[in-house]
This record gives C-alpha cells, sequence and structure tokens, in this order.
C-alpha cells in the first residue's frame, strides 16, 4: 500500500501524540498562565505536526526536508517551555519527562528523515515516500512505515 498521506507517517503521529499530551498538560495549568505559557506549548507543539504535513505536500525532497528543519526548531522550542514549566513550578517532572521521552523519538525520527531527504534525488524520495509497500525497501524513507492513523478516544 502506498503512502498517500502524511497521516500515514510515523514521525507526523508522534508529533501528534506529543501535541495531545502537552494538550492535556496544560490543562492544569493556572488561568494566569493561558496566554503565557499555555499559549507557547500548544502553538510550538501544534506546529510540529502541522509543519510535517505542509512539508510533506511539498514538490521537491529539498523542500520537505526543509519543513522538517522547522519543525526539529519547533521541537527543541517546545522542550526547551517544558523544562522552564518544571523549574518555575507549573508542572512536575513525571508528566514533563513522559513528554520529553516521546520528544527524543520525534527528534530522533526527524533527524533521520532530513537525513534520508538530503541523500536521496527527488525522483528517488518521492517514489520511496508514495511507492507501493509490496516493493522493495532499499529506497524507504525513515519514519514512513505504514499503519492506521491513530484515533483519539477520550
Amino acid at each position: 500500500m502506498a503512502v498517500k498521506s502524511y497521516r500515514e507517517l510515523d514521525v507526523w503521529q508522534v508529533g501528534m501524540d506529543v501535541a495531545e499530551a502537552c494538550y492535556h498538560l496544560t490543562c492544569s495549568f493556572p488561568k494566569s498562565e493561558l496566554y503565557g505559557m499555555t499559549s507557547q506549548i500548544r502553538s510550538a507543539a501544534a506546529s510540529i505536526p502541522a509543519t510535517v504535513a505542509e512539508g510533506f505536500e511539498r514538490e521537491l525532497h529539498r523542500d520537505f526536508a526543509r519543513f522538517c528543519r522547522i519543525a526539529q526548531g519547533s521541537l527543541h522550542e517546545l522542550e526547551t517551555h517544558l523544562l522552564l514549566c518544571v523549574r518555575v513550578g507549573l508542572a512536575s517532572s513525571g508528566p514533563v519527562d513522559a513528554i520529553l521521552a516521546q520528544a527524543d523519538r520525534l527528534g530522533r525520527q526527524l533527524k533521520h528523515l532530513i537525513r534520508f531527504l538530503k541523500s536521496e534525488p527527488d525522483d528517488l524520495v518521492w517514489r520511496a515516500l508514495r511507492r507501493s509497500r509490496s516493493g522493495s525497501t532499499r529506497h524507504q524513507a525513515p519514519g514512513t512505515r505504514h499503519q492506521a492513523p491513530r484515533s483519539v478516544d477520550r
């Protein structure tokens, strides 16, 4: 089965998991932080999978790689906000450490995907991303293992 949508990318799915966890974490923040740290964390977290999705629809691999680098920047911004929340007492280290572990996995996935996108000619990248799963995996992009999008039933 061909990868037809950004929603099938592992890197997008993990990004959504991180964003969801951040939304749940910030629900317990004081109302005085609604336009401060809550807004900053939610914005940074949501921009990671959104940027991956936007980049996936670009025609050239170098454009997709550029969007993945932007997503990396948002990820590091998010990690910094989360660490600051622990330091100033807005959140305990337990939930934040769990999100940071997911963020670490996501960072590695983005790094590998960028490396792949930079190493292959444009036509091979898109063939690898959109090709049939029954073919060779020689040029399969990291973070593109097919699986159904995760649903949120809460």
